[in-house]
């Protein structure tokens, strides 16, 4: 799936790598540019970068953190939580600071040290987060092949139990 979010959902969720200067790159123009930035992605070892989440009329909720981690933790580790009712409390990997996670009813109040507070609604939320992880995934595989495959594995299976969750809200 090459967009975001499913037409119209209104929640949009992106990763962004570090190409070397301060500036971010946003996953779409990588995938369409990879040959360019294959070697300064290269360099990022440990993919340091962000989850970006946006949606029209709100501020965007900017994650940094390593991008692996992040993928683990809020794209896939928190959809079974949020779905369940509970609030999801996420520990930055590279650096002091938390983002919390606290469904209400039909929406999640998006909080943290380093983010601005917004309310998205849960269902277009869950499966934006799941759709960027996937699409990580693929992307990561894509930049480092087999040499990746030690956190890609684990990913993959966070994604599945994410998906198995996200199938029973989806009925």
């Amino acid at each position: 799936m090459s967009s975001a979010t499913q037409p119209g959902s209104g929640v949009d969720v992106s990763f962004c790598l570090q190409t070397g200067g301060d500036d971010c790159v946003d996953e779409r123009e990588l995938v369409r540019n990879l040959d360019d930035y294959r070697t300064s992605l290269k360099a990022n070892t440990r993919l340091d970068g962000a989850i970006v989440i946006t949606a029209p009329g709100g501020p965007t909720v900017e994650y940094e953190d390593e991008v692996p981690p992040a993928v683990q933790d809020l794209c896939f580790g928190s959809i079974p939580d949020l779905a369940a009712g509970k609030t999801v409390d996420i520990t930055t990997f590279s650096y002091p600071g938390k983002l919390r996670l606290v469904p209400q009813g039909d929406g999640v109040l998006i909080s943290g040290d380093v983010v601005p507070t917004t309310r998205l609604p849960l269902r277009p939320l869950l499966k934006s987060l799941y759709d960027c992880g996937q699409r990580f995934i693929i992307f990561a595989r894509q930049l480092k092949g087999n040499e990746y495959e030690h956190v890609l594995t684990p990913l993959e299976a966070r994604g599945r139990a994410a998906a198995e969750v996200l199938d029973k809200v989806d009925r």
